[in-house]
């Protein structure tokens, strides 16, 4: 299945600087990756199939696409769904998780 790395209209602050950014979408889906479960931190499980899906969407630029096996959009869905908690407010985090969650869906995609 494809991800397609989108731009948003976010501007938020770049840690250490008095400037802002605009995420696109690799920055929301590495956001969540990153993000330790609730129960404090990563098993070895999670970080083994979390790591493979970061190594591909962290060389992904502006526009670009990159095919993503089925398990990696089913993570990718488990992990950004309607209960996810951002550290930020913005209609663009609703369009994302859309995306994400229909994306992943094999009727609504190319399948690999």
């Amino acid at each position: 299945m494809i991800f397609t790395n989108k731009k948003t209209s976010m501007l938020v602050p770049v840690e250490g600087s008095d400037k802002k950014a605009t995420p696109m979408y690799i920055d929301l889906a590495l956001q969540a990756l990153f993000t330790a479960p609730l129960q404090g931190g990563f098993t070895d499980r999670e970080q083994r199939e979390r790591l493979p899906i970061i190594a591909v969407l962290e060389r992904l630029t502006e526009g670009e696409e990159a095919k993503l096996p089925e398990a990696a959009w089913n993570k990718l869905k488990s992990l950004i769904n309607q209960d996810t908690i951002w550290p930020l407010m913005h209609s663009d985090i609703t369009t994302f998780t859309d995306y994400i969650q229909a994306n992943g869906d094999s009727a609504d995609t190319k399948a690999e």
